[in-house]
């Protein structure tokens, strides 16, 4: 393990959060497309036909029962490749967020690593840091122990030295 990690970019961690944002409307759009599923397949179970001896028009569609079924199998597979969509779009975004925790529990310093973790991963604020105890890697309570302004210091540091690292 290097001192610093490979090329972590402030972009990229910020983009933690906004993934966060997007797999829970993920989450909320996969949901709505099973209960979507959910009513198309209630559905076909309800579909009966009708049998009448009354005569019928010539211009009238008789087969209306396969005419469901043809309607209620496309509705079913435009929903399931709506949700395979999302599912891989949602794993997609996991997985950015996965390798970027994975690049941050690459550093070294401990403290450092929980204050970008309590920053970008967690969304605290500068002051909500500074006031943070974190466990360290002999499972000792340690404080932050800087100030709002020491925490904003240490992280811009980090990300110039890393630039310049390049």
């Amino acid at each position: 393990m290097s001192k610093f990690p490979l090329h972590i970019k402030e972009k990229e961690l910020e983009s933690y959060s906004l993934y966060k944002e997007k797999v829970a409307l993920i989450d909320t759009e996969i949901e709505e497309i099973k209960e979507q599923l959910t009513l198309v397949e209630e559905y076909y179970v309800n579909i009966s036909p009708v049998l009448s001896d009354m005569p019928k028009s010539e211009n009238i569609n008789r087969d209306k029962v396969g005419n469901a079924i043809i309607k209620i199998e496309n509705d079913r597979e435009r929903y399931t490749k709506e949700l395979n969509n999302k599912v891989a779009e949602r794993e997609s975004y996991l997985y950015q967020m996965e390798k970027t925790r994975l690049k941050v529990s690459r550093i070294k310093n401990e403290q450092l690593r929980k204050i970008l973790e309590l920053r970008y991963f967690k969304g605290q604020t500068f002051n909500e840091i500074a006031t943070q105890s974190y466990e360290n890697s002999e499972n000792k309570m340690v404080a932050v122990g800087l100030t709002a302004a020491g925490v904003r210091h240490k992280i811009n540091r980090f990300f110039f030295r890393n630039e310049k690292r390049k």
